[in-house]
């Protein structure tokens, strides 16, 4: 019922928690809670779904997860690495919506990669590159070559927006917005980093809490997606969840600043 990328949350909370036992025993509550409750929660409702619709009709299990591993490793006709490209559809469909037989062809497909890539590692090295810039450097990657281009039978209704798609994305405008985009995620990325480091070596002290779940959400995120299909929507939560941090590193950096503006004035 939670999609794996938000599990990640899940056991980020649960690790923070775990940590917390050892300041305070109840935590250990919240710990099991987390690891329990929410599982058991998920499982109960899928056997109840399921019993309810197997009644009536025979239900698969499902795309196997393992066909967004292949999608995440896979360069797709136009060059986008580890983009959708509607391969775990067709496993499915093409194998009469039997998961196992899709997982099965999944598996074969996903060694016949790996091998590919170890064997070309100038390769690897450069899809891997090229994914982590499309997924974490610019969150307007995806809206403009999927949005309503003229060029894709879109028809666009507002002055705005046809300002910002004209030409496949090559207006002012839209050069501003992405732009402006990658300035504002970097920037958040920068000041969290800023405030990881001084909490690291004892100069700032910050919710410990929160901290740890922001970057163990960020870390395991970053590690997910860089197997797993990916998008550049899909990192809005894990920046999202870093803004509070950076929010204390900027606060920190502008507190060194003034603090050296004032005592050079003083002299």
């Amino acid at each position: 019922m939670v999609k794996p990328n938000f599990e990640i949350g899940i056991v980020a909370i649960a690790i923070v928690y775990f940590l917390a036992i050892f300041r305070k025993k109840h935590y250990i509550i919240l710990a099991l809670g987390v690891l329990l409750v929410i599982p058991t929660v998920n499982i109960a409702l899928g056997k109840i779904y399921s019993y309810e619709v197997n009644r009536n009709i025979s239900l698969s299990r499902g795309i196997p997860k393992l066909t967004y591993v292949v999608m995440g490793l896979s360069e797709d006709s136009n060059g986008r690495i580890g983009w959708y490209t509607g391969y775990n559809d067709r496993a499915f469909s093409d194998n009469n919506y039997n998961t196992d037989k899709a997982e099965k062809l999944a598996k074969k497909d996903l060694r016949i990669r790996v091998d590919y890539l170890k064997k070309h590692k100038v390769y690897t090295r450069r899809i891997f590159r090229l994914k982590l810039i499309s997924t974490w450097t610019d969150s307007t990657y995806q809206s403009i070559w999927n949005g309503p281009l003229p060029t894709w039978g879109g028809k666009i209704n507002t002055d705005i927006m046809r300002i910002i798609y004209v030409k496949d994305g090559e207006s002012k405008l839209y050069k501003f917005i992405r732009y402006g985009s990658v300035l504002i995620v970097w920037t958040i990325f920068l000041f969290s980093i800023i405030c990881t480091l001084l909490y690291l070596i004892g100069k700032l002290s910050i919710d410990e809490n929160y901290l740890l779940y922001a970057v163990i959400f960020f870390i395991g995120g970053f590690i997910f997606h860089t197997f797993w299909e990916t998008k550049a929507q899909y990192v809005y939560q894990y920046t999202a969840s870093l803004i509070p941090v950076a929010s204390v590193g900027l606060y920190k950096v502008m507190d060194f600043i003034w603090n050296r503006i004032e005592s050079l004035r003083s002299k």
